[in-house]
């Protein structure tokens, strides 16, 4: 009992010291070298030569040192959790279907105007699977049991945890390959997802090709040894010293790796176009300012963040808090230069985000189409082609956040398929899996296309590139397999099956040879030159006689004054005449030049049932090579798997043609109702489809290079079969709009809750103060005028349908303010000038008046003017005089009024304030007058003078302190001076005003 009880106690102890290693810093401002032994998800030490090694488990082996559970609670990794702060919205996730032409913004957290993956019917293993490729781990993609899903839409056991990969954010090694860890996710190899990426083997197989109930302990498959290969890695031997360990090169976050998954660009920029955000090339990391404790909070750096006053790197990480001294920090920790913004009134401040002026990666910060890494799968390398256009994001669209503050945003609108309720408030997205398979051939106009020409290139005895030609736009298929326009020939009308040739121009190499020159007396190796070269010359023959276009014609190329070609003989020659030099085709003494990437019929031109006994040799030569090439493209679509059971058929004339008699010869009957002279198609039992039916053509035509996957044609007729499916009340959201069929069937587009934007706060590239909006130049005409971009441009709509019925906003609806302002504001702009002189004039006229009061010189003159008695010109005088000191009180009234309002209300904006500027200069005009009025009698009266003098040493204050700021000269400090300056000069100038004016008066 003492030995059990000794046993218990010393298991104890161990488990205390030794059980979790907690996270810990002793104050070294080193980085320890990770020399360490690497564990799996069993916590079992990896042997690395071991046939049979799992992957590196991060829980296990990251959480020897460090805390794992409380690095799960970080920002990156919490997204699911109820309880966890949302903070503030930031850039959701799209669901991408370019053939359904869905974006639907996503989030696991309650956020307004996006949808939650069990809104559309998604596991949390297809969300990992979907967003793997820029997801951390952790989180829903290491579920406590990977037995709680299951089916096909659930394949946890075949993939495995995704848990914290810590290498995407820590490793400091270039071998770091993100594109790798992205092509794992997407083979379904989670588990090994960040082992491979950070380079410690070679992780081979892939989940997607192995059954859902396999898992990582079943090993491979005895029967399949080449295709189902699951998932497994062959570490690198080298790194690993005789004790298994190896060193994992990580440390601190570099910027590198942020821009993995956070890179921003505008489209259609090159990366040499591309500055990039100052503080970065200043030789600053993204972790300088958006640092964080072991809880891996990260600091996000914008204005009144969680936080921010517990943690002095927090409240440092926004642009003032770096940047502008304030009470709870000082500014630069970074040396961060303090801000000038000489000429800005402080207002610019309280209504505006610095990143309004400073953010942005579009060029001069205008509105333009932006890619980011996490929407638009950008920065993945490969020979496959990862990015996307959609979702179509905006910046900057400038929005007001619930703090009554504009900030730069970017912004997309949702596009998907969907069910409308009966009372039609709600609208529910459609899984886009669901409307691809059942509207495949609605949808997938261009990859229907590329199918068919992909199959017609599958024929190696038909050279070229098989290609569709819509009114002289040549489609051909690309590397994925997309109809794409590549070639365009004016030349083509209507509609035409053709192949491209690539018209060979190597003509030019045999400048000067002669074929037919005699070898004969030549030197030997003279003659071995020429033999080779005539070898060279006639296989270039062969080939041009090879093509689709040769159509029985020889091929030839002209030399100087004759044209060569080959016949059964050998090389001949006949005189070249004015034909060009370069290959070509001669026949019956016609030659037909040829050059590069044209466009030659694939059907041919000819009668199947015509008499060849009655043809000449020339003829039957070109009636041969039609036959050949008519016969390989019916073979070619016969053996395809679109043709099922039916054959491929040509339509000519009134006569339909297909492979269908004794030893598959061609045979001919009467063309089906409808089918058109020189169609292809597919025939069977009196019924023919054409191969390129009219639907297909009008939308791969329609749609040609555009970025767009849908064109309304496709959506009425995707609403029409999903309403003949069962589906109640279909609808497509997209372009701000929601789009549905009417009684009649017929398309129509509304205005819906469900299409409204999403949008989210942008915080960089930063730009520097010379680049920023309103630097110089430009200065206030940058906003500030009755037509500018900044308050009135355009925000038009973007999607993934092809449509003029866009919603269009203005950048000032974002903001909510008023147009109508704005513009009136924007036309003061234009006599800013004139009442910027006006006011200097009547400052400068104030001072002299003043040293004139404390002076001899300026009485005689004064005494020019004063109040008269009599005569009606005296009277009027009066009069003025009178009208001027009511206007003088009513403008005073005013200006003290809204200055409070402004002061105490911060109300200074508006009509408010444009009213106080119009104000203003009518107390300069009304002062001006009353100085000559009176200023001649207040002379004679010591008492008044000098409550004069100091009324009007007070207004040249009151005035000079509300011009400045008007200037580009002061910088905030000096603003914020004269501003108070203004507002106690202003009080004291009503005092005594009042007192000298009306008090006093006599």
């Amino acid at each position: 009992m003492k030995k059990l009880t000794t046993l218990i106690f010393a298991l104890g102890v161990y488990t205390a010291a030794f059980g979790a290693v907690p996270s810990h810093w002793d104050g070294g401002r080193n980085i320890p070298v990770h020399k360490l032994t690497l564990l799996d998800e069993f916590e079992d030490t990896i042997d690395p030569a071991s046939a049979g090694a799992l992957p590196v488990s991060t829980r296990n082996t990251c959480g020897q040192c460090h805390d794992y559970s409380i690095i799960s609670g970080g920002w990156h990794f919490n997204s699911s959790e109820t309880n966890a702060c949302p903070g503030r919205f930031s850039e959701p996730w799209f669901m991408i279907d370019r053939l359904s032409g869905s974006q639907i913004p996503m989030s696991l957290r309650a956020w307004p105007g996006v949808y939650k993956p069990e809104e559309i019917g998604m596991t949390d293993w297809e969300w990992v699977y979907a967003f793997g490729r820029h997801l951390p781990g952790g989180d829903i993609a290491e579920p406590e049991d990977i037995y709680a899903e299951g089916g096909e839409n659930a394949r946890w056991e075949v993939s495995g945890k995704m848990e914290i990969n810590c290498f995407a954010c820590h490793s400091t090694s270039d071998l770091y390959d993100h594109s790798e860890f992205v092509r794992l996710v997407k083979r379904e190899n989670f588990a090994w997802a960040a082992s491979g990426a950070f380079g410690l083997g070679d992780v081979e197989g892939m989940g997607s090709r192995v059954p859902e109930y396999w898992d990582a302990l079943r090993g491979f498959d005895p029967d399949d040894r080449v295709y189902k290969v699951p998932p497994h890695i062959n570490y690198d031997l080298g790194r690993f010293d005789s004790k298994s360990r190896t060193v994992l090169e990580v440390g601190e976050p570099s910027s590198k790796n942020c821009l993995n998954c956070h890179s921003v660009s505008q489209s259609g920029v090159g990366h040499h176009e591309i500055d990039g955000d100052v503080h970065l090339r200043a030789g600053m990391n993204c972790s300088d300012c958006h640092s964080n404790g072991l809880g891996h909070d990260i600091a996000r750096g914008y204005e009144g963040e969680p936080g921010a006053c517990r943690d002095k790197t927090r409240a440092t990480a926004s642009c003032a808090g770096c940047h502008v001294i304030g009470d709870e920090t000082k500014a630069g920790r970074f040396g961060a230069p303090a801000p000038e913004h000489v000429g800005f009134p402080l207002i610019h401040f309280e209504k505006l985000s610095c990143t309004v002026c400073h953010s942005g990666v579009t060029e001069a910060g205008r509105l333009a189409q932006v890619r980011t890494s996490k929407s638009n799968r950008m920065g993945v390398y490969g020979r496959a082609r990862w990015v996307t256009p959609a979702p179509f994001i905006q910046e900057p669209v400038f929005v007001k956040n619930e703090q009554g503050v504009i900030e730069p945003h970017r912004i997309t609108w949702p596009a998907f398929w969907g069910r409308r309720s009966a009372d039609g408030r709600e609208v529910k997205p459609i899984k886009p899996e669901k409307v691809g398979e059942l509207c495949a051939d609605e949808l997938g106009v261009r990859t229907r296309l590329g199918a068919l020409l992909a199959t017609l290139a599958t024929n190696p005895n038909i050279p070229g590139v098989p290609a569709l030609a819509i009114n002289g736009i040549c489609f051909a298929a690309d590397a994925d397999g997309v109809a794409m326009p590549v070639v365009q020939d004016e030349s083509i009308e209507g509609v035409a099956f053709v192949y491209l040739i690539d018209g060979c121009d190597s003509a030019a190499d045999f400048t000067g040879f002669d074929p037919l020159a005699s070898i004969e007396g030549l030197a030997e190796f003279q003659a071995e030159k020429h033999i080779e070269k005539l070898e060279q010359f006639t296989g270039l023959l062969g080939n041009l006689e090879a093509q689709p276009l040769a159509e029985g014609r020889y091929g030839a190329v002209v030399l100087g004054d004759q044209i060569y070609y080959k016949t059964y003989d050998g090389v001949t020659n006949a005189p070249a005449g004015d034909a060009p030099q370069g290959a070509g085709y001669y026949l019956n003494g016609r030659f037909d030049s040829i050059v590069h990437n044209f466009a030659q019929p694939a059907l041919p031109t000819y009668d199947p049932a015509a008499d060849s006994s009655q043809m000449t040799d020339d003829q039957y030569r070109v009636f041969d090579a039609n036959r050949k090439k008519f016969e390989e493209l019916l073979q070619t679509l016969d053996a395809s798997e679109m043709a099922g059971n039916r054959y491929c058929a040509m339509v000519i004339k009134d006569r339909l043609f297909y492979r269908g008699g004794t030893d598959a010869a061609v045979v001919s009957t009467n063309a089906p109702a409808g089918a058109d002279h020189g169609t292809i198609g597919f025939y069977l039992d009196g019924g023919f489809e054409p191969l390129f039916d009219d639907y297909l053509v009008s939308n791969v035509a329609e749609l040609a290079d555009s970025e767009c996957s849908l064109t309304e044609s496709m959506v009425t007729a995707v609403l029409r079969k999903l309403k003949a499916s069962g589906e109640e009340n279909p609808v497509y959201v997209a372009h701000g709009k929601l789009w549905g069929l009417n009684e009649d069937g017929d398309l129509t587009a509304g205005v819906h809750a469900a299409a409204e934007p999403v949008s989210w706060a942008l915080g960089h590239d930063v730009r520097p103060a010379r680049l920023a909006r309103g630097a110089k130049p430009v200065k206030c005409d940058d906003c500030h005028t009755a037509n500018s971009d900044f308050f009135f441009a355009d925000v038009s709509s973007t999607g993934p349908l092809l449509t003029s019925s866009v919603a269009v906003a203005r950048q000032i609806d974002f903001m909510q303010l008023s147009g109508v302002y704005n513009r009136l504001f924007g036309l003061t702009f234009t006599v800013r000038p004139l009442l910027k002189i006006f006011l200097w004039l009547a400052f400068g006229i104030f001072v002299l008046v003043a040293v004139g009061f404390a002076s001899v010189g300026i009485p005689a003159l004064l005494a020019l003017g004063g109040l008269k008695q009599g005569t009606p010109r005296e009277q009027l005088m009066n009069r003025i005089d009178r009208i001027s000191i009511l206007a003088l009180t009513a403008s005073s009234g005013y200006l003290a009024l809204s200055g409070i309002a402004g002061w105490l209300l911060h109300m200074m904006t508006g009509y408010l304030l444009v009213l106080h500027i119009v104000a203003g200069g009518i107390f300069a005009l009304c002062l001006l007058i009353l100085l000559w009025t009176r200023g001649a009698a207040r002379l004679a009266m010591p008492r008044k003078s000098m409550l004069w003098l100091a009324m009007l040493i007070l207004a040249v204050v009151v005035i000079f302190s509300a011009v400045a700021p008007m200037m580009t000269i002061f910088g905030s400090e000096w603003q914020l001076a004269l501003l108070w300056t203004h507002r106690l000069s202003t009080a004291a100038f009503l005092i005594v005003g009042l007192y000298t004016l009306v008090g006093v008066r006599e």
